[in-house]
């Protein structure tokens, strides 16, 4: 995920063409810069906001979701396991990976 967001023109490309296909206004600056710093957790969560939920990826089309995925440097499945992960520990009242070290 990282190494994907610091390739620039791909990664900007793909927040783009992320953008028309979804209709989301996505802005990846801040995870690419957190990805810059060495941060990974955090980039991982900035991303994972930018996402949304399960319901609402459940609404968009295969295609959307692909394109979605590919902005943030993930494969469709593991975009919405990582998502559906993420669900769950907020229900158990987990905010942030952090809490989970």
């Amino acid at each position: 995920m990282a190494s994907s967001l610091l390739n620039f023109e791909t990664s900007i490309e793909n927040e783009l063409s992320a953008e028309l296909l979804t209709g989301k206004n996505l802005n990846l600056e801040k995870a690419r810069g957190l990805a810059l710093q060495g941060k990974s957790v955090e980039a991982a969560e900035e991303l994972a906001n930018q996402i949304g939920g399960t319901a609402e990826l459940s609404r968009m089309n295969v295609i959307q979701q692909e394109a979605l995925a590919k902005a943030m440097g993930l494969g469709r499945n593991e975009m919405i396991e990582s998502v559906q992960k993420r669900e769950i520990l907020r229900d158990l009242g987990v905010d942030s990976l952090e809490q989970l070290e």
